[in-house]
């Protein structure tokens, strides 16, 4: 439930921090449903801005962009990874003097912004960057991500071709999605920014993952780290008609709890660290309950146990599978592929197999397409054997993303 008093402070909140100008314009093909774009009309309106509505098919926002020619540029992380490998291509199909200046240009303008961060350049923007430029019409200002994390390389490499201040915001739809915003002068990555101020936040102890407001950093500096839970007018009353999610969502002390952890870096800005709760989104947007798909995949023939692992910076999912070594023995031996069982882990025609089933069992379960298993390893060492099970069987999240580690990043090579 959201009221106008929810409104009415988030916004106070919003003109503050959003260099929104009178005249600006906007070019809105966000849903409208969704609240970060319901709150960047309302700015707008606010600070005597104007919005164009898209031609309605994302797929031709490049010719609404052209035609419009926004000062301001409002998108998920998901777009502009899409604008990232779009412009990567070309800058790799480049020959001759068009590669050279490009590149020049590029190494120019990120020893710049390395050594003071600056993201302009009175030679580079005129003769390279100017024509990157056009894709978002020529004219942005200022560009906002917000919905998903997104990654520090796009963030950077986007700042420097266009030019312009790139913020990203974090939130909660329950806390009209405006909590925190880094500032558009920051030359540092991989946070969140400070608080916007219309409301306060606090960490507290998250004691069952080891997080706690006393951690210190490498250097032993005190650097808090908890779960995010922020108070404010904006915040909403509550669920509609349900009071036991309301209440567990928002305390008696109108704290809102997030489920996510961060941690206040030494320049008093917040950085989102890790997920409380098993739930997290991918950076496409789209949430993702592990445990209910661990619970589908695991009626795979052959899938003794497996830990489905996702990132909010990929937009894929990956899977780690044991198999227990009778079964994988029965299965291999049906394809007449033989081995060790250890040998057999590693086969990628056993690996193809299993991936093939788990696919099968995604469409036979009704599954989401964002629900598959982009790739796969099978371990011959059970979950219990690392020490990644609780007493009631249930896989430690947190420990086993970091036990297979170097197994994820190799998992997801390839997938984005």
């Amino acid at each position: 439930m959201i009221s106008h008093k929810n409104v009415a402070a988030v916004l106070a909140g919003a003109e503050v921090v959003l260099p929104f100008e009178e005249g600006y314009t906007h070019l809105s093909y966000l849903p409208l449903a969704h609240v970060f774009e319901r709150l960047v009309l309302m700015v707008m309106v606010l600070t005597k801005g104007r919005y164009g509505i898209f031609g309605g098919d994302v797929r031709q926002i490049k010719e609404d962009l052209g035609i419009l020619k926004p000062d301001i540029f409002v998108s998920v992380p998901r777009l502009y990874n899409k604008f990232f490998e779009t412009i990567q291509t070309n800058l790799r199909a480049a020959t001759g003097i068009k590669a050279k200046l490009a590149n020049r240009a590029m190494e120019a303008k990120e020893r710049e912004y390395e050594n003071g961060g600056y993201y302009t350049h009175k030679v580079w923007d005129k003769l390279v960057f100017s024509k990157m430029k056009t894709v978002l019409g020529g004219n942005v200002k200022y560009m906002l991500t917000g919905s998903a994390p997104i990654s520090t390389e796009v963030r950077k490499f986007m700042k420097i071709c266009f030019a312009c201040p790139f913020a990203e915001g974090y939130g909660q739809t329950e806390g009209l999605g405006g909590s925190f915003l880094t500032h558009p002068e920051d030359p540092s990555m991989g946070h969140v920014g400070g608080p916007i101020p219309h409301l306060e936040f606090k960490l507290i102890d998250v004691p069952e993952m080891n997080y706690f407001s006393t951690d210190k950093n490498e250097n032993g500096e005190l650097q808090p780290r908890g779960e995010i839970l922020v108070r404010s007018g904006s915040v909403i009353p509550g669920y509609y008609k349900d009071e036991e999610k309301s209440a567990e969502m928002i305390d008696s002390e109108g704290w809102l709890h997030s489920g996510d952890i961060g941690t206040i870096l030494p320049n008093g800005a917040l950085k989102i660290i890790d997920r409380r709760k098993n739930i997290f989104k991918l950076s496409i947007g789209e949430y993702i309950a592990p445990d209910k798909l661990q619970e589908i995949y695991k009626t795979v023939r052959g899938v003794s146990d497996i830990y489905v692992h996702g990132d909010s910076l990929k937009s894929v999912l990956v899977g780690i599978v044991f198999s227990e070594k009778p079964a994988l023995m029965s299965i291999a031996s049906e394809l007449g592929i033989s081995g060790s069982y250890e040998e057999l882990c590693q086969n990628s025609d056993i690996n193809k197999w299993f991936s093939e089933q788990l696919l099968a069992k995604q469409k036979e379960s009704g599954l989401k397409g964002f629900e598959k298993l982009a790739k796969i390893q099978i371990i011959s060492k059970s979950f219990e054997e690392s020490g990644l099970l609780t007493t009631t069987f249930k896989i430690k999240r947190h420990e086993a993303a970091a036990y297979y580690k170097s197994t994820i990043d190799t998992l997801y090579i390839g997938q984005e």
